[in-house]
């Protein structure tokens, strides 16, 4: 029997008011994935998924493990049925090749310190001409009150940030159950503080199977339901955006290395940088660019499981859908033919 340990509801707020990172990927172990810088003629993955991310870095799977594929020739439903559980995503949209965590930022953002008192200058990488929503005096007071963890590269002695996360931005697996009260539902609760654009993190448990459950779930397959808030000068978020997450939760309740699926639509060109993939939720949160919590409030529900059989076959159906919209769309707009990925 499968079995949900606990739900809870965050309440991820605006980030506008080391040592080596996470050695996973979601539900994967990191080392099973190799970093890959801009075009690679030679990698087997979806020739769609490479076409989109071939100026950017991103992770392919190591050479002879199980991939998550989709075939042109089956129904859906009939496609997902036949899924691998343990194939990995074809690509993972990291933007950076290395990661740290446990990192200090200075008051002037111009140098961190990590976990061993190692000092680095600090830099951010540019800001794109179109993006309207980007790191400023109050993002620096804000990043600096907190640890963090940092995608990006280093540059000699200088940290080159593409992605910046708080880290107290977690599950607090200590809190006692909040089930909704008289009144409450999961709308009133995203709908709280005009959408909560002004409030600071938050983290509440819903419902436990049993006292203290919640408490036992680090190392625990969980999946999220997220949900970005509206956005009236984003023709194609004006009501809000959805996205999908999967993971296991961390030692203290972290949840930023889970991986997301970011729906997106890939026939338009983000004035943020943003292109649908799959993606690590730091990146997908704080990336400097396209990170949604530099211009709107976030909601993730959280189901955290006992056993990991639903969030692991839901991944890769999640993954074969990304697949099958990344290679259809490009086929329809570019002279790219769709190929069925190999396992």
């Amino acid at each position: 029997m499968r079995r949900i340990v606990g739900v809870g509801l965050g309440l991820i707020s605006s980030l506008a008011c080391s040592e080596p990172g996470s050695d996973r990927l979601g539900l994967y172990a990191q080392d099973q994935f190799q970093t890959v810088n801009g075009s690679c003629q030679q990698c087997q993955a979806l020739p769609q998924g490479l076409w989109y991310f071939r100026n950017d870095t991103f992770a392919l799977p190591q050479a002879g493990l199980s991939v998550s594929s989709y075939h042109a020739n089956k129904r859906g439903a009939d496609d997902v049925l036949a899924l691998n559980p343990l194939a990995l995503p074809a690509l993972v949209w990291t933007g950076a090749s290395q990661h740290w965590s446990r990192l200090t930022l200075n008051a002037d953002a111009t140098a961190v310190t990590t976990a061993e008192g190692e000092r680095l200058q600090f830099n951010l990488v540019p800001k794109i001409a179109t993006n309207r929503a980007y790191w400023n005096a109050e993002t620096s007071h804000f990043i600096s009150q907190g640890p963090l963890s940092v995608r990006g590269e280093l540059d000699g002695q200088t940290l080159v940030a593409r992605t910046v996360w708080p880290q107290r931005f977690k599950l607090d697996l200590m809190a006692s159950t909040q089930p909704l009260q008289a009144g409450e539902s999961l709308q009133s609760l995203v709908q709280f503080a005009n959408g909560g654009a002004r409030s600071p993190h938050q983290s509440r448990l819903l419902w436990e199977k049993s006292p203290g459950a919640a408490q036992q779930s680090s190392g625990k397959a969980a999946l999220g339901i997220l949900l970005n808030g509206a956005q009236g000068d984003d023709d194609e978020a004006h009501g809000g955006h959805f996205a999908l997450a999967t993971g296991r939760v961390g030692a203290d309740g972290a949840y930023d290395t889970w991986l997301v699926n970011n729906y997106y639509n890939l026939a338009s060109n983000s004035e943020k940088g943003i292109i649908a993939g799959v993606t690590p939720f730091d990146k997908y949160m704080g990336d400097l660019n396209s990170g949604q919590s530099f211009y709107r409030p976030s909601y993730m529900l959280v189901a955290v499981f006992s056993q990991p059989e639903i969030p692991s076959k839901f991944r890769p159906s999640t993954i074969a859908f990304s697949s099958t919209f990344t290679a259809m769309t490009l086929s329809m707009s570019t002279p790219v033919k769709t190929v069925q990925a190999s396992a």
